[in-house]
């Protein structure tokens, strides 16, 4: 009886920052070429490539990451699930995100209000 609750009580595997760390660290380097010097929202809003880009990264998020808590990974009702990665990776690697209100001129009276991110790291 002994022997067979000591096989039910198995340690569980090194936390996935550890244990991946270098990968992480890959990720997060393709994170940062897809955005670039990108820090405007409506720009991303509007660049599907740039979605897609991000997008793409899930396979590896999940793999290499705890993301139980990342609503773009777990198909819950997310309005921008590339926005939510993005932030979800950059958090993981000690980013402080700050977001603030901006206006871009369209044309003579259309105005757009979006929001300006900045990732600053630690």
């Amino acid at each position: 009886m002994l022997k067979k609750l000591s096989t039910l009580f198995i340690m569980p595997d090194s936390k996935k920052s550890i244990k991946f760390a270098e990968q992480q660290k890959n990720v997060l380097d393709k994170l940062l070429k897809i955005i670039g010097d990108e820090n405007i929202l409506y720009n991303f809003d509007k660049n599907d490539k740039l979605q897609k880009e991000i997008m793409n990264l899930t396979d590896d998020v999940k793999k290499y990451y705890a993301c139980s808590n990342c609503s773009a990974i777990n198909n819950k009702n997310c309005k921008k699930p590339y926005l939510t990665l993005l932030k979800f990776i950059m958090k993981k690697h000690g980013y402080k995100i700050k977001s603030s209100d901006h206006t871009i001129k369209l044309d003579s009276n259309i105005f757009i209000r979006t929001k300006i991110y900045k990732f600053i790291n630690n």
